[in-house]
C-alpha cells in the first residue's frame, strides 16, 4: 500500500473524496538551489508534502498538482480513514459544509507557513 497513479486509484476507490490545499509552487528567492545546513537539497512545498505523505501514510493514496500564477493546487485522494485523520497534523480538519459534501471535496491545512516544521520533522536541518 502506497502512492498510486491517479487513474488507478480512481478505478480502485471510485467514491473517495478529495482533499485540497493551495501552496506556493516554489521556495522563495528563485535562482540558486535551496540547501539546508547539511547541504541537503530542499524540496518544493509540494515535494515536501509528498515526502511527508510517503513517510506517514500506510494505506493507498494518490496526489496531483496544478500550478496557476505561482500557486499550486494540490488534490489528494486517501483510501484509509486512519490516514485521513493524519491530515490533522496540519490543523484540525474542518467539518464539511453541505456543498463540500456534495462535491466530495474538503480543504486540509497544509500551507506554506508549515514548511519549516514539516521539513524539520523529515530530518532537514534548517
Amino acid at each position: 500500500m502506497a502512492r498510486m497513479q491517479w487513474n488507478n486509484f480512481k478505478n480502485d476507490y471510485p467514491s473517495t473524496g478529495e482533499y485540497l490545499c493551495v501552496i506556493a509552487s516554489r521556495l522563495p528567492k528563485p535562482g540558486a538551489p535551496h540547501l539546508d545546513k547539511n547541504r541537503k537539497l530542499l524540496p518544493t512545498p509540494y515535494g515536501l508534502l509528498r515526502e511527508w505523505l510517503a513517510k506517514n501514510f500506510s494505506g493507498d493514496w494518490a496526489v496531483r498538482q496544478q500550478t496557476k500564477k505561482g500557486k499550486t493546487i494540490v488534490v489528494l485522494l486517501i483510501a484509509d480513514p486512519v490516514d485521513v485523520s493524519k491530515l490533522n497534523h496540519f490543523g484540525k480538519l474542518p467539518k464539511p459544509t453541505p456543498q463540500q459534501q456534495a462535491q466530495g471535496q474538503l480543504e486540509f491545512g497544509y500551507r506554506d507557513s508549515l514548511y519549516g516544521n514539516v521539513a524539520k520533522s523529515l530530518g532537514y536541518n534548517l
